[in-house]
Parts: structure tokens; sequence; C-alpha cells
């Protein structure tokens, strides 16, 4: 970016880009020396899930939900299975440990969604995935999910409960956890100045439909809990 496009904050946005730059970059050689020694390779990025039309998720009762997106890296294990991996920007703390029973309270929802994709587009074996922190306080930071037994129907719970949700209708803003201020992460959200004024009420009012409950047992907030740094898979 040229210095003038940046205005009068821009040695201080530069900065910043250097530090972002060296976080960058400290957290690709972590992964390259963690992928090293445990022989993994890369054998896809920014792979489609599906076709143009997205790729079809059985759910319970006959059901389908149609997932669209693409996983941002699929890696081969050393035992010939596959791994899905998801690069994100923000804090780690934002998260909570994933572990089978809190899946949707921690945050792994995306996560298992790019899970049960895989396995269908791929039709091959996928040992897990985790959430990879590229920028932060400790770039190369990895929070894994083991996709087990346990893992996949919790998952398929809690994708069921979504898609029962906006089949109702009933899919208000959700504000998250209060800290501190009142506003839970409406703040940190790109889209607020779009939503509704009245969306705390919308969501307490859509807590008492049917097609709803479901999602809001699963989305009940919890005390967050101590994020463990884990190298391994």
């Amino acid at each position: 970016m040229a210095a003038g496009w940046l205005g009068a904050g821009g040695l201080l946005w530069e900065l910043d880009l250097c530090d972002l730059a060296d976080q960058l970059v400290e957290a690709v050689r972590a992964d390259a020396r963690r992928r090293a020694r445990a022989q993994v390779r890369v054998v896809a990025v920014e792979q489609a899930l599906g076709g143009p039309g997205g790729v079809a998720v059985p759910l319970p009762g006959g059901h389908q939900l149609v997932l669209r997106g693409r996983a941002d890296r699929i890696d081969r294990l050393a035992d010939g299975r596959l791994w899905v991996e998801d690069y994100k920007t923000g804090q780690a703390d934002r998260f909570k440990k994933l572990s089978p029973g809190a899946l949707a309270k921690a945050g792994g929802v995306q996560l298992c969604a790019y899970l049960t994709a895989t396995e269908v587009t791929t039709g091959e074996a996928v040992a897990g995935g985790a959430y990879q922190f590229v920028v932060g306080d400790d770039p190369g930071r990895r929070l894994p999910l083991a996709w087990d037994e346990e893992a996949r129907e919790e998952a398929t719970e809690v994708l069921g409960a979504l898609a029962e949700a906006l089949a109702s209708g009933a899919f208000p803003q959700r504000r998250g956890a209060d800290r501190g201020d009142g506003q839970g992460q409406c703040p940190r959200c790109p889209v607020a100045a779009a939503c509704p004024p009245d969306r705390r009420d919308a969501w307490e009012e859509a807590e008492s439909l049917p097609g709803f409950r479901r999602l809001v047992a699963l989305l009940e907030e919890t005390e967050p809990s101590d994020l463990e740094k884990d190298e391994t898979r």
C-alpha cells in the first residue's frame, strides 16, 4: 500500500503491516516444522466442497443440509487419512477449547461443517481438523478436533438444529456473551450497522419458538475455559 493512500496514520499502518507479516512468517515456519515432523503433506488449498451447487450432507429423518464453501487446506496424514486446516486471523481466545460435548459453544460449528462436507465430497476418511491462528500473540497456535464417533454425532445434532431453525424462519442475530460493555460481540461485527436495533429482544423472543429451541440449548453461554496450546494431531 502506498503511504499516501494510508493518510495521516500511514506510518502506524505500515508498522502494523510489518508486524503482521512477521507473525505470518512465524506461523508458516511453525506449521512447516510440524508437518515435517508428522510426515504430513498438503494435498489441496482453497478446496471447493462439492460442485457448484454445494454438497448435500445427510441428516436424521431423511433430511439434507446443503453446504457451500471452500476448505482453506486439506492435508494427507502419514496414515493416509485426510485432515482439514482452517486459518483464522483473529485471536484464539475468542474460541473455547474444542472438545466433544461443547462444539457449538466452542465455536466449532464451522469446522464440523468443513469436516462433514470434506468427507462427503472426497469419499475418504477424515481424521479431524484444526483452527490455525496465523496472527496474534501466538502465531501458529492450533486448536485441533479429532473427528471421532462422538464428535460426528454431536456435529450431526448441531447441523440438524441449525437446519431446523433456518427452516422454521426463526434465525435472529445473536449478540453473544456480554463482556462488561453490555454489547456482546456487536462492536466487533463488520455488519453491525445493518443489524436491527432490537436484535436482543428478537433473540429472546425466538428462544420460545419450537423450531429454535434445540439451537438455543446448544448455544447457551458458558464461562470460557482455558485454551491449551496443542501442537499435536
